[in-house]
């Protein structure tokens, strides 16, 4: 659509969160698409920040944890949060936050338990330490 689309979507949106909007009909809205190529149009809500993140990402139990360990590894890095309880070789990380430097100060975003964090750097060096929210 164009920007001017767009906007009134927007304006005219009520959703709070992501939405699929119905006709009178009650069929799925696919926008005014004339060559009809989409079956559906999804809104997503202009997105918002905290602590340097979308803020839907602190949803379903996850809020917003600092990085307060120094990083030793250099920047820019990769810090990765995993479940402590898993094998960290396997595992798929909870949250990943990209660093720039110690300016940055984006946040994890963590449900309530424990957590190896591990900093990894562009060489593959890595610092670990253990975090519990």
């Amino acid at each position: 659509g164009t920007s001017t689309g767009d906007f009134a979507r927007y304006r005219l949106a009520k959703a709070a969160g992501s939405a699929v909007f119905l006709s009178q009909q009650r069929q799925p809205y696919g926008g005014a698409d004339r060559n009809m190529s989409v079956d559906v149009n999804v809104f997503h809500p202009r997105t918002t920040y905290e602590a340097g993140r979308p803020a839907w990402l602190f949803s379903n139990g996850c809020k917003p944890v600092p990085i307060a360990t120094p990083i030793t590894v250099g920047y820019p890095c990769l810090v990765l949060a995993y479940v402590a309880a898993e094998d960290i070789a396997q595992a798929v990380p909870a949250d990943v936050v990209e660093l720039q430097g110690p300016q940055d100060r984006k946040a994890l975003a963590l449900k309530k338990r424990r957590y190896t964090i591990v900093a990894k750097n562009r060489a593959g060096q890595t610092q670990t330490w253990t975090l519990t929210r």
